[in-house]
């Protein structure tokens, strides 16, 4: 079942919940998990928010859809990582701004690749 089928049968939001759980599973196992420290950790972040926009047929939902994952793996890995000396409402507004930069790349690249899928859909469909 593909990415499409489900966002149709379900709606967007179901979409939208799916894919916030599933950024914040993932940005909350990046802080110990993957490449801890570095800026590698993006690379698993960018290659779902490709596949976003590859999978999913309707630019809108592949778009937002992006950007609400971004904006959860981000959030999820700001909070999950935090060890500051102070109490963490301090902090809050500088993380809500990086995860909501998260969501405009995500987003960006969800775009991009939904472009490139979509190319090759009609040039497949040409073809035939």
């Amino acid at each position: 079942m593909s990415v499409s089928v489900v966002a149709t049968r379900w709606g967007a939001a179901a979409t939208f919940v799916v894919l916030a759980v599933a950024g914040a599973l993932i940005g909350a196992a990046s802080v110990r998990i993957l490449f801890s420290g570095t800026a590698l950790v993006l690379i698993p972040w960018a290659l779902c928010c490709l596949a976003i926009g590859a999978a999913i047929r309707s630019r809108w939902l592949a778009v937002t859809s992006a950007a609400v994952f971004g904006f959860a793996v981000a959030a999820a890995f700001l909070v999950g990582g935090y060890s500051g000396g102070g109490p963490m409402v301090g902090a809050l507004p500088v993380f809500a701004a990086l995860a909501l930069l998260s969501a405009v790349v995500a987003a960006a690249a969800s775009l991009a690749a939904h472009a490139v899928a979509s190319a090759l859909r009609r040039r497949r469909l040409e073809r035939r």
